[in-house]
């Protein structure tokens, strides 16, 4: 056979340059007997068509030598596809070919040896002067106390700039390691090294290509807002406060907005379950089966973005799994995550973190230990046990069984694993996602416990105050005038969607007020008779619907037609022109809208911390409205079939609807074909055609059947809102509105959405009447003290 034919020199020196090329392949026993590559053959061809692109410069003279190699390899490998094309495989010609295209060969890769070894130098040279430059500068702003030094520092630039240097530095060891191995690794630490050394013995640490520093780091003033300080619209922001700032700041405001809502409000830790749940191995994210629209649950976004979390989180360990160099980067990035949550004053923790998974401490105690070798597993072993210890003692003790059981199993097989390569890196992976799902749930669980002393710390007002200055810095209210039209004008640039949404609130506050005159008839004209053509059955009908923040995909804008006003009296409640009445009114317009309420995108800045309420509440609306719609077909078959429904009937007509209008995977003609069901017509299918048609145009926002059904909800909910408190006047406003459309039955649903709604608005004037005081255009309540 030809492929024998090849001398053993050959075949040597082909094998010598593959394992110059891949050592840790070489090491492993993976390339025995192997002296061809794929992806080497192929990227002759890419050598040969594009030098410019893939080489640095084509002109030098090593890579001149292998663009000619490349050119006669690929010249003798056509030659031998040739020959084997028109040739018995056992030919002299064949043979001859063969031999030459060998020759070729290995001179070709000797080449690619010798360009990509000096290409890889070059490229991790480069690399390890990064990494050094950024401690060096690191250390020239901080001194030689580094990462550890500064990780607990109260300033937030400080935090920033240590963390930042970290998740370089960790990104550029796995480069560094694919590129040179253990001994890249071992070169990066040396250097490191030597910067310190530098930094102890008082050498000069300037950053490199700037002059020296003559002052030491200086933080702006902070723009932190101390509960106790007096606030108001025009308060000062810091202008300049970092977008990192910002986005804790605007974390703060968020907490205590929902501490404004529920006093025993604690932060959610799904994610963080689910991780533990992935990472002890009870569930599998690339194992489970695909979602689809039955398993998206009441928050479709929400589900689909926590899949997709578990999928990314998965991908990095598998990153991890398949290159160890990373090891140090995440066990120092959890050590900045441990101190972050570390109380004030604890220097024994602090010490410990600090010892454990300092990036000073790890680079020394895990300085050319290759994870592969017994001596390095070894090493690398005694870490992880003291950061499982470590975390146990800091983790809240419901939790620490469990973790000391899965911990003490990979700890296990870790032990067992020796110089096997993939068992080795499987325990050590799974023993570091182990240690960071901890870390995570051990922020969560020091979050909600400095919650919960925030709530007992802090009064009410205080957390109103809080909120209010917090506001006025993140939305850059600079110092309003003294006079009110200054300060009105003021406010209205610097909150421009507020200003219009409230402006819009007061457009619309009449008829959000009111109610149509004869309702009835307009959804007498759009409920389908049973004589009416279907109109082309399903043809052209919406398949989803708006619950959960969706809508109808062919459902017509809303109508600009005005209705006709029928005044519901306030005499009893707030003022119809004051700001107080414009907030709840504006309220119920953004549930009652086409336009999604979650989201803050759209929504005016005093109401951006209310997106899921408000969605939430939308959803409901809608939910509220194709009930009704359904219930009003029902009875309308009832009628034409000579017999009323029973209040049972309709009780329990409605759970079910009720139950299927709520599963997000719902669309029309799955509730067209209930409402067939519960009308038991002798001809299911044309009652089902018939109620998927009435659904069509009960539901068309240009519809004027539509039109009533909105038109009622909101005036019942309006009448509830307006009233300070529950009361004879307000039920009787709100049972004449929903009656007037047929939502008779409806009114319990609509007085606990109007309390979600009164819900916000308390919280919202309470944080933000002073601003909207000034902003609204037709004031006539006092302004708040």
């Amino acid at each position: 056979m030809f492929l024998e034919s090849a001398s053993d020199n050959i075949e040597q020196r082909s094998v010598a340059a593959l394992v110059r090329l891949f050592p840790k392949a070489a090491a492993a026993g993976k390339l025995a007997g192997d002296r061809y590559n794929t992806r080497i053959f192929l990227s002759s061809y890419m050598i040969k068509l594009h030098p410019g692109v893939v080489l640095t410069d084509p002109a030098a003279t090593t890579q001149a030598a292998l663009q000619h190699a490349a050119r006669s390899q690929l010249a003798s490998f056509d030659t031998l596809l040739a020959c084997l094309a028109t040739t018995c495989t056992g030919s002299e010609a064949t043979a001859l070919a063969h031999k030459r295209w060998n020759d070729d060969w290995v001179a070709y890769l000797e080449l690619f040896a010798a360009w990509k070894l000096k290409d890889a130098a070059a490229l991790e040279a480069d690399l390890i002067k990064a990494a050094a430059d950024l401690e060096q500068s690191l250390l020239a702003k901080l001194g030689p106390e580094g990462h550890d030094g500064a990780a607990t520092s109260e300033d937030a630039d400080i935090r920033a700039l240590v963390g930042g240097v970290a998740a370089d530095q960790m990104l550029l060891r796995p480069r560094i390691y694919a590129l040179g191995g253990s001994a890249g690794i071992a070169r990066l630490d040396a250097r490191l090294a030597e910067v310190h050394a530098s930094a102890v013995n008082g050498a000069s640490l300037q950053r490199p290509g700037t002059p020296p520093r003559t002052a030491p780091l200086q933080r702006p003033c902070s723009a932190t807002p101390t509960p106790s300080e007096e606030t108001h619209p025009g308060t000062t922001i810091n202008p300049s406060a970092t977008a990192e700032e910002n986005a804790a700041a605007t974390q703060r405001l968020r907490l205590v907005w929902e501490l404004l809502h529920d006093s025993d409000y604690k932060l959610p830790a799904l994610d963080a379950e689910m991780a533990w749940s992935d990472a002890v191995g009870d569930t599998a994210v690339m194992t489970e089966e695909p979602l689809v629209a039955i398993d998206l649950g009441s928050d479709p976004v929400a589900t689909l973005a926590r899949r997709v979390r578990r999928v990314a989180e998965q991908a990095f360990w598998d990153g991890v799994k398949a290159d160890l160099a990373s090891v140090q980067g995440v066990l120092a990035a959890m050590g900045l995550q441990l101190l972050e949550v570390v109380p004030e004053g604890n220097a024994g923790t602090v010490s410990r973190i600090r010892h454990v998974f300092g990036t000073a401490s790890l680079r020394a105690r895990l300085a050319g230990a290759d994870v592969g070798t017994g001596d390095g597993t070894t090493r690398l072993l005694t870490v992880l046990q003291e950061a499982a210890e470590l975390l146990g003692k800091m983790g809240a003790p419901a939790r620490d069984q469990a973790a000391a059981t899965a911990q003490a199993a990979v700890h296990s097989d870790l032990a067992a694993a020796h110089c096997d390569s993939d068992a080795t890196s499987a325990a050590v992976v799974k023993a570091l996602r182990l240690l960071a799902a901890q870390v995570a749930l051990l922020k969560i669980d020091a979050a909600n416990a400095q919650l919960r002393k925030l709530t007992h710390s802090m009064s009410h007002q205080e957390l109103i105050r809080y909120a209010q200055r917090a506001f006025s810095e993140l939305n850059h209210l600079q110092q309003a005038p003294a006079d009110d039209d200054g300060m009105t004008q003021h406010l209205a640039e610097a909150l421009p969607g507020t200003t219009a949404w409230l402006a819009a609130a007061a457009a619309h506050r009449d008829s959000l007020s009111n109610i149509p005159a004869s309702p009835s008839a307009a959804l007498a004209s759009d409920l389908p008779h049973a004589q009416e053509p279907s109109i082309g059955g399903y043809n052209g009908l919406p398949t989803t619907m708006r619950t959960g923040g969706r809508r109808p995909n062919n459902l017509p804008h809303r109508s600009a037609v005005q209705r006709r006003p029928q005044h519901i009296s306030l005499d009893d409640g707030l003022a119809p022109t004051s700001w107080q009445a414009a907030l709840r009114c504006g309220l119920v317009h953004i549930i009652t809208s086409e336009q999604p309420a979650h989201g803050s995108t759209g929504l005016p800045e005093v109401l951006k911390l209310e997106s899921s309420r408000l969605g939430a509440a939308q959803a409901s609306f809608q939910r509220l409205i194709v009930t009704c719609a359904s219930l009003l077909l029902l009875r309308q078959a009832a009628a034409q079939q000579r017999r009323s429904l029973s209040s049972d009937a309709i009780s329990t007509a409605r759970h079910r609807l009720t139950s299927l209008i709520a599963h997000p995977a719902t669309q029309l003609p799955d509730i067209a074909a209930e409402l067939a069901q519960l009308a038991n017509s002798h001809d299911a299918a044309d009652c089902e055609q018939r109620m998927g048609a009435g659904l069509h145009r009960l539901l068309s926002r240009s519809s004027a059947a539509f039109k009533a059904l909105q038109a009622g909800f909101s005036g019942a909910l309006v009448a509830h809102m307006l009233h300070i408190t529950p009361d004879s006047a307000a039920a009787v406003q709100a049972s004449a509105a929903l009656a007037r459309c047929g939502a008779g039955d409806f009114f319990a649903d609509v007085a606990s959405l109007a309390h979600q709604l009164s819900s916000i608005a308390a919280v919202v004037e309470a944080v933000h009447g002073r601003v909207l005081a000034c902003i609204s255009p037709r004031l006539s309540a006092p302004r708040p003290a």
